[in-house]
């Protein structure tokens, strides 16, 4: 049985504020202008251009690690699965609990970072009002799994091999699962989280103010990504349970048998 543990871990991001017109004429909005120019789109149709927008995803990592003490097993590799949840910044991580009780454990865990750049633009002759739009975005995610193996298992090399084998049948499940989101996201979601963190656009030109907004509209992108990066998990560690009782778990099993009794 797997389990899912959820690190609200906000990842960093970069905020760069185009600094909008301070100028001041005789021609501020009254009430009943301003409230036209929010009511029929005014933002919309003042954006210049679309926000260039870019995801990375950084080589999938998977490490190694052997020879850990078996009788101390499920608390020392709790040990390392901390320190590598901690370099990595993961959002999610989850672990086969039937893995850890057998002396071999495998991790995987999913982690993005969030730049992003906004500019101002106004919308009435005064410089008054502003509409404010991301100029740019910069997502970077990470994928990887960590597998490591008691000195019980590493001690016979046959034993090691079929757990290894097995371990890496959950990684290349996983793989092929966040390929396929990964699709999803380039091609749709990733705009409905821009146009959804964008949320409302107008803003009086106080920098303060747009510096407060720009905070809070990238925050948006990054909480409405964790969200979408948790379905992920979601289906991985759905998938990682359906992998353990399936056909491909029993024939692990019956080659291990068939280790003892060759030793």
């Amino acid at each position: 049985m797997h389990f899912i543990k959820y690190l609200m871990l906000l990842p960093a991001f970069v905020l760069t504020v185009a600094a909008g017109t301070t100028s001041r004429d005789e021609n501020k909005l009254d009430y009943n202008s301003r409230l036209n120019i929010e009511q029929h789109g005014g933002c919309q149709d003042a954006q210049p251009f679309d926000a260039t927008i870019n995801i990375n995803v950084l080589p999938q990592r998977i490490k190694f690690k052997k020879d850990i003490e078996h009788v101390n097993f499920a608390a020392l590799s709790q040990r390392e699965i901390n320190k590598w949840v901690k370099e990595n910044n993961l959002y999610a991580y989850w672990i086969p609990e039937g893995h850890l009780k057998g002396g071999h454990l495998i991790v995987s865990g999913l982690g993005f970072k969030v730049d992003a750049e906004r500019y101002t633009s106004p919308i009435d002759k005064a410089g008054e009002l502003v509409c404010g739009y991301f100029s740019k975005v910069d997502i970077t995610m990470f994928y990887g799994s960590n597998i490591m193996t008691s000195s019980k298992i590493t001690n016979d090399p046959c034993e090691y091999e079929v757990y290894i084998d097995h371990m890496e049948q959950h990684t290349k499940q996983d793989d092929d699962i966040f390929a396929a989101f990964l699709k999803t996201l380039r091609e749709e979601e990733i705009f409905n989280i821009i146009e959804y963190s964008e949320g409302d656009r107008y803003v009086l030109n106080d920098r303060w103010k747009l510096k407060s907004l720009t905070r809070y509209q990238t925050e948006r992108i990054s909480k409405a990504l964790g969200a979408y990066v948790q379905s992920i998990a979601n289906e991985m560690e759905y998938q990682g349970t359906r992998l353990d009782l399936s056909d491909d778990y029993i024939e692990m099993n019956e080659k291990l048998k068939a280790c003892k009794e060759k030793s």
